[in-house]
């Protein structure tokens, strides 16, 4: 398998694909849900997201020259994972005044100092998508990405999915139809 990475404003991406598939033999694709797994993950997010999700998928293997079909070659499966994600910043603040011994004058004044530290708690929620590309044939995995990426801005805008989808997918090695052409 080849790894491969991407960054992307915060988003952390990690890619794998098959050396030995034959990607030219694959032009259908189907899409399994996470609910239609038998014992597969929950799905934890709202179903209006759930569907901009999926939209995003069928578009990237369509742009890719895939068709959906009852009966494909390939089978796409997704999943989304959810968790709360805290980080901690630290600021120290210190002041004070430096001793002082003037010429002509009696006495020292040692001066004094102060200090302060505000540590502050940041939640955000942090959306984690894994979607494997397998051949129904063979059952074997042919592609795999893993996303992590915090869900919402600093302002508290949901990230843009379509984005994320089309992100990912640019790590998907080859056309519908097409071999893998390896990079030297």
């Amino acid at each position: 398998m080849l790894l491969l990475g991407a960054c992307s404003g915060g988003l952390k991406i990690q890619s794998e694909y098959n050396e030995e598939a034959d990607f030219s033999q694959y032009t259908t694709y189907g899409l399994l849900r996470p609910g239609d797994m038998t014992g597969g993950y929950p799905v934890s997010m709202d179903p209006e997201r759930q569907q901009i999700l999926e939209n995003a998928i069928i578009k990237e293997m369509e742009d890719r020259g895939y068709k959906w079909s009852q009966d494909p070659q390939l089978q796409v499966a997704y999943y989304v994972k959810v968790a709360e994600d805290t980080r901690y910043s630290s600021m120290n603040f210190y002041g004070g005044a430096g001793s002082y011994l003037g010429p002509g004058y009696w006495g020292f004044y040692p001066g004094y100092s102060y200090g302060w530290s505000n540590i502050e708690a940041i939640t955000h929620k942090e959306g984690s998508l894994i979607i494997d590309v397998a051949d129904l044939g063979t059952n074997e995995l042919v592609w795999y990405s893993y996303a992590t990426q915090a869900l919402e801005d600093k302002t508290g805008v949901p990230i843009d999915l379509q984005l994320t989808v089309k992100t990912i997918f640019a790590n998907y090695p080859t056309s519908a139809g097409q071999q893998v052409v390896k990079k030297k």
